[in-house]
């Protein structure tokens, strides 16, 4: 089949090459040249991390997804890019009490059906990875061997150069990879042929994949009250050298802090950028520029700013040092060097949506990623190409297009279950960004 997929973050790249493997003529459009730098996917790392709670299906292909970084992806990437993509430092997911939240209780029991063996930590082994400052604050909790990091840049990097060589084409940027609207058969309004981009071309098809991470509900109507994007800020640090070796990959792990209560998790620091990223996985900002414009537009322009030093809000920064100054006061002293906007397209229950879109011959949805996505990069194409191809799939039921009940909440993916998922949504429109003065570390507290 002639493929054309919309997207070229980890699910769209990771659909090319699954297809394009098995034989169908794929090419990926995209508005920006791969890695698009407003994409979730393009980041410094992600985490990588098969603890689920009772979810053993998305537990299982988060399993092979390590196997695959580790047998194929790493040996392979150190051979052309010099460095391995997955870094396994070990997750430590700490809680205030010692009986820990369901999250944590729920994970171990699942973990340990297939085999993955986590350690209860005590008070003092807590301290030994984070420090008493952490220790202090969640002094339980348990650690997890089998999990770690991803460079998620470069991992991106390296999907696009195996489906280059696997012959995937690619229509990146400009007027000429930006979509503008699906085509039509002429003799059936409801049956998808191709794409038309911004430069008036068409592109003929026999599916076409929708893979545009937030901007999905913009492209795909019916997506909308089922998922929607959302904003999660993220800090950056530059360290000074007397601080790179503590938080350095071989002895720092990535850590959770009573995460589905506070929403607060962190990394080691990157050896591609020696940065310390610390993220919030909760419920985000909105903002209702993905809803307001037509679709052209909003796919040719960024909702807002994530790169630039003023990318996230105010409060969000507030939050941030009041979290710091608490957990790791030595970084709550440094001036804040980067931020971004990290945008999800959150479904309304927290599972992916790939199916097939109703109403829409040949059109499919690979979406709502709910900020849980990453990690499967090497095994999530080929669970989208067996939906897309029509064969069978055990996760073909938890993906499914499904309608949100009436009256139903959000219920966000599994690890944000608790506190950290339950606020009341803020849309960026209506609070005040970060100027750099509200990045830079009191005079008082600085290194």
């Amino acid at each position: 089949m002639k493929i054309c997929i919309v997207g070229g973050g980890v699910f769209g790249l990771s659909t090319a090459l699954s297809l394009q493997r098995r034989g169908h003529s794929v090419t990926v459009f995209d508005r920006l040249p791969v890695p698009a730098e407003d994409a979730a996917s393009t980041d410094i790392s992600k985490v990588i991390r098969p603890d689920y709670a009772s979810q053993r299906l998305y537990q299982r292909l988060a399993l092979a997804s390590i196997k695959a970084f580790k047998s194929q992806w790493n040996p392979d990437a150190e051979r052309r890019l010099g460095r391995a993509l997955y870094v396994e430092t070990g997750c430590l997911f700490a809680t205030r009490a010692s009986e820990m939240n369901a999250f944590e209780r729920e994970s171990i029991e699942t973990l340990a059906l297939d085999g993955v063996r986590v350690e209860k930590v005590p008070r003092e082994r807590v301290a030994q990875l984070m420090g008493n400052a952490f220790a202090n604050e969640f002094p339980y909790g348990y650690f997890n061997a089998s999990a770690g990091f991803a460079y998620s840049g470069l991992t991106i990097e390296y999907m696009a150069l195996l489906a280059q060589e696997a012959d995937v084409k690619f229509v990146c940027g400009g007027n000429a990879g930006t979509f503008a609207a699906f085509v039509y058969s002429p003799s059936n309004g409801k049956t998808v042929v191709g794409i038309k981009t911004m430069d008036g071309a068409v592109h003929h098809a026999d599916r076409v994949i929708v893979a545009a991470g937030s901007w999905t509900p913009s492209l795909v109507p019916q997506l909308r009250g089922l998922c929607e994007p959302s904003a999660q800020p993220v800090i950056h640090f530059k360290l000074p050298d007397k601080l790179k070796n503590s938080y350095a990959p071989h002895k720092f792990p990535v850590w959770f802090a009573d995460v589905s209560e506070t929403g607060f998790y962190g990394f080691p620091v990157s050896e591609l950028t020696g940065e310390l990223k610390i993220a919030n996985h909760g419920p985000g900002f909105k903002s209702s520029f993905h809803l307001d414009t037509s679709p052209a537009s909003r796919v040719s322009q960024p909702a807002k700013s994530v790169v630039t030093p003023t990318a996230i809000p105010k409060p969000a920064v507030d939050m941030y040092r009041k979290f710091l100054a608490r957990a790791f006061p030595e970084t709550n002293q440094l001036d804040i060097t980067r931020t971004r906007l990290c945008w999800y397209c959150e479904s309304w229950d927290g599972n992916f949506f790939i199916d097939a879109v109703p109403g829409m011959s040949n059109c499919f949805v690979a979406t709502g990623g709910s900020g849980h996505g990453f990690k499967f990069a090497p095994v999530l194409g080929d669970v989208i190409a067996d939906i897309v191809e029509g064969k069978p799939s055990e996760f073909r039921e938890l993906f499914q297009w499904r309608e949100k009940p009436v009256g139903c909440e959000d219920e966000l993916d599994a690890i944000r279950k608790g506190k950290a998922g339950t606020a009341a949504p803020v849309y960026l429109e209506q609070v005040e960004m970060c100027g750099e003065t509200d990045l830079v570390a009191r005079e008082s507290s600085r290194l």
